[in-house]
C-alpha cells in the first residue's frame, strides 16, 4: 500500500511491492581532486542529500487505461512535497514530491486492460517517525528524550492576552522561542515550525485564517538533540505551549 499526499494509490487500482523503499540517503560531501596530491579533500557540508524513493513492478489489473489516467494526473496536478508512507515502513513517513516521467509496461496479450510500471519520488533524506508528529504538551521541568537524530521541532504556543512565553532546556542547548502577543486575544496561537523558520498567527475557532507572526516571535535555529532534556516554559500570564518534536531517522 502506497499513501500519497492524503490518497491511498489503491484506489487507482494500484497493488505494489516495496523494493526500493529500504535504501537510504548519501551524506552531502563535496569531493575535490588536487593536482600532485594523493587522495582527495572532502568537505562535509553538514547533511543528507535527497533520495529517489521506488516502488517498482506496481501493477494495475483491470480497466488499466482508465485507472491509470486517473493515477497519473493526480500524481502530476499538485507539484511539490507532499507527505508519502507506505505499509513497509508503518511507523515512519517521508515528504516526497513526484514529477514523473511515467512509463508503463501495458499487456497487450491482455487487450490493455492491465500494466506495470514503477513509481519513483524524490524524497527528502528525512524518515519522520509518525509519533514525532504528535502534540505534546510542554511543561516546566518535564523531560524529553531523543533517541534519533536532532530534531526541528513545530511549536504551538497560547500566551494570553498580551503575555508572553520564553521556552528553552534547563542548562541550554537547542536554542530558546520567544512569543509576545500584542493583540489582547486570550485564544490567539502562535505556531513556528523549526524546519522552516516559519511563523503564523491564528485564532484556533478559526484556524483557517493565518497570518505572519514574525514581528511578535524571537528564536534561534531550536533544535532537540540527541539525549534526556529538561523543559523550561515561563512568561508573563499563564502561557500555554504544545510541541511536534518530529523525530527523524535516516
Amino acid at each position: 500500500m502506497i499513501v500519497y499526499n492524503g490518497k491511498n494509490l489503491e484506489d487507482f487500482g494500484v497493488t505494489s511491492i516495496g523494493a526500493g523503499a529500504f535504501g537510504s540517503p548519501a551524506r552531502d560531501i563535496e569531493q575535490i581532486h588536487v593536482p600532485g596530491l594523493n587522495g582527495d579533500l572532502l568537505f562535509d557540508n553538514g547533511g543528507y542529500q535527497n533520495v529517489e524513493v521506488q516502488y517498482p513492478d506496481c501493477c494495475i489489473s483491470g480497466n488499466f487505461p482508465n485507472k491509470f489516467a486517473a493515477l497519473r494526473t493526480f500524481l502530476l496536478s499538485d507539484p511539490g512535497y507532499h507527505r508519502l508512507e507506505d505499509d513497509y515502513n508503518p511507523d515512519e513517513y517521508r515528504m516526497a514530491e513526484f514529477r514523473g516521467p511515467l512509463a508503463p509496461d501495458v499487456h497487450t496479450a491482455r487487450g490493455y486492460r492491465s500494466g506495470t510500471f514503477t513509481l519513483s519520488f524524490n524524497a527528502k533524506p528525512q524518515r519522520y517517525l509518525k509519533e514525532g508528529a504528535e502534540e505534546i504538551e510542554i511543561q516546566d521541568w518535564a523531560t524529553i528524550k531523543n533517541i534519533w537524530m536532532p530534531a526541528e521541532p513545530i511549536f504551538k504556543i497560547k500566551p494570553g492576552a498580551n503575555g508572553t512565553c520564553y521556552i528553552a532546556f534547563d542548562g541550554g542547548g537547542g536554542g530558546s522561542v520567544y512569543v509576545k502577543d500584542s493583540t489582547g486575544e486570550n485564544d490567539m496561537v502562535y505556531e513556528i515550525d523549526m524546519a522552516t523558520g516559519v511563523a503564523v498567527r491564528y485564532k484556533e475557532a478559526q484556524s483557517g485564517t493565518r497570518y505572519n507572526a514574525a514581528s511578535s516571535v524571537d528564536s534561534g535555529l531550536f533544535k532537540i538533540p540527541p539525549g534526556e532534556h529538561v523543559w523550561r516554559i515561563f512568561g508573563i500570564g499563564t502561557p500555554q505551549a504544545w510541541v511536534k518534536p518530529m523525530w527523524w531517522r535516516i
